[in-house]
């Protein structure tokens, strides 16, 4: 074990104490007179500071249970925790786990400015309590590519058409002739074996978080992933973090009647779904060791246009992009929905034995469907709502493309 290379961890509850409003799947804004206040502890909502050291250069990941993380909170978070580490604001990211049950950060009323303000200076002093844990720590990584968990949620229609059902209501499940593309179905994990302390598990999935939101609107909750985090922790003496994949294109359930895990897809609740992912990280993955080594971060700005009238995007809403790289690791964070296609495409062509892909990172500006979405497609059908997500892209045709190319020559 290199002595150097050491990581700490903490994890504060970010659940809100006042009624606020919500997202919902499906559902325009949840109120705050619709707010329903978790009773159950994977409800709850939290966030995870990660501090990662090589005794020279100092990386933290914040992992966060919103729905997105927008820049109006990541630059003013990112400044308050390199202040309380004393490092460079480029060496803080921030991720969402993507629940569709958390607070809804963009809605600047007052309630919302004093919650974020408040979640701002709670991440600095988590940041330093995760400091405080640092402990010399080896690494081991594997992954496994599963079935029947993660499913396309874009179909080809019996009429030749390809869309999106996510908005759709009007679509008759027998018209489905199949997927679009095959799914993104590998789950990775990395293990950090820390000396004298809990081992930090970290799982990187890919798949919307829609059990709660589609039942039962109002309700605060995590979703699937504040069930792996207590199921993982229930009898082992660890601490378990979520990362959500490139799952822009990815539900947990399927619509399409032939595939042979319909069924079992949808009658699986989220206690269900989260158990089967625990189970599969614990006893199916073969974690090998990693490497360990110095560890680069590495920031950059996209400048993406918009769909439209193609014009450059604004300041705000930019594309930052960044990685974390040590030893045979790399961590890559993207604002954003990205496709599964593009998390699969990242993978094959980083250099690093273990990557993984943060999405709805730094920053937010809708989908990111790949090129072949776009073309498929008319922007007249778009425009009548049957498919979502190319009809609420803000970027032009090919970013997600570029997105994935400045990433792999970030990672070198």
């Amino acid at each position: 074990m290199d002595a150097r290379f050491s990581v700490g961890v903490d994890r504060i509850d970010i659940t809100p104490s006042i009624p606020l409003p919500l997202y919902g799947m499906g559902n325009d804004y949840v109120r705050k007179e619709n707010f329903i206040f978790p009773k159950d502890k994977e409800d709850f909502l939290f966030a995870e500071t990660i501090v990662i050291s090589d005794g020279t250069n100092t990386a933290v990941l914040c992992v966060m249970d919103t729905l997105f993380i927008h820049q109006f909170f990541s630059v003013p978070a990112a400044k308050a925790i390199s202040e309380a580490l004393e490092i460079s604001e480029k060496n803080v990211f921030f991720t969402a786990t993507h629940t569709h049950s958390g607070v809804s950060m963009a809605q600047q009323d007052e309630d919302v400015l004093k919650y974020n303000a408040r979640l701002i200076d709670a991440l600095a002093l988590s940041a330093k309590r995760a400091a405080c844990d640092l402990s010399p720590a080896k690494i081991t990584a594997g992954s496994i590519k599963t079935a029947g968990l993660n499913f396309q949620r874009r179909f080809i229609f019996k009429d030749g058409s390809h869309r999106c059902t996510v908005a759709d209501k009007t679509f008759n499940a027998d018209e489905i002739l199949g997927y679009e593309t095959e799914p993104d179905n590998i789950l990775s994990a990395l293990r950090f074996v820390r000396d004298g302390k809990k081992d930090l598990l970290i799982a990187n999935w890919q798949a919307h978080p829609g059990f709660t939101a589609s039942f039962t609107v109002g309700r605060v909750s995590a979703d699937y992933i504040g069930s792996m985090r207590f199921i993982a922790e229930e009898n082992e003496d660890l601490h378990f973090v979520f990362i959500q994949g490139a799952a822009g294109n990815m539900e947990a359930r399927t619509r399409f009647k032939d595939d042979p895990y319909y069924e079992i897809s949808r009658n699986r609740d989220r206690i269900g779904y989260a158990t089967e992912l625990v189970r599969i990280i614990k006893e199916e993955i073969a974690f090998s060791p990693m490497q360990s080594g110095e560890i680069k971060i590495t920031n950059a700005v996209l400048k993406a246009r918009q769909k439209q009238d193609k014009t450059l995007l604004d300041a705000t809403n930019s594309l930052p992009l960044c990685t974390i790289t040590f030893g045979d690791v790399a961590i890559c964070g993207a604002p954003n929905e990205l496709y599964s296609d593009s998390g699969i495409d990242l993978r094959r062509r980083s250099p690093y034995k273990t990557t993984l892909l943060c999405t709805n990172a730094n920053g937010y500006y809708g989908y990111l469907p790949i090129k072949a979405c776009f073309d498929a497609e008319s922007y007249e059908r778009n425009e009548a709502g049957d498919s979502f997500g190319v009809r609420v892209s803000k970027c032009e045709r090919g970013t997600a493309e570029k997105v994935i190319d400045m990433l792999v020559e970030m990672l070198g």
